[in-house]
């Protein structure tokens, strides 16, 4: 199966990621300019929201297979796939750099 080819919204990387990569939702008061999550083993997602404060949630991983194209989501640093705590990059599937 062909990778899927994904923009880090944070740095403006592109790279092509497995179709199993690990994703997750961006939470709802999620700060788009820290641009990171960090989930742990029990599976809780690390973050800072837009008003500073420190939260945690439940981290729920679907695979990069499952995103539309141009959906705005949060993806494992590469290397993840095996075993998805980590970070997690703010990331879209790049529709136009083919």
């Amino acid at each position: 199966m062909s990778p899927i080819r994904v923009r880090d919204l944070v740095g403006g990387t592109i790279s092509d990621r497995p179709r199993n990569a690990p994703t997750i939702d961006l939470p709802p008061d999620f700060d788009r300019a820290v641009g990171l999550v960090t989930v742990d083993t029990t599976m809780h997602g690390h973050y800072r929201a837009h008003d500073g404060k420190n939260v945690s949630y439940a981290a729920f991983v679907r695979p990069l297979s499952w995103r539309a194209s141009g959906e705005i989501f949060l993806i494992g640093d590469a290397g993840g796939e095996r075993a998805p705590a980590g970070t997690f990059r703010l990331s879209s599937i790049a529709v136009h750099d083919r």
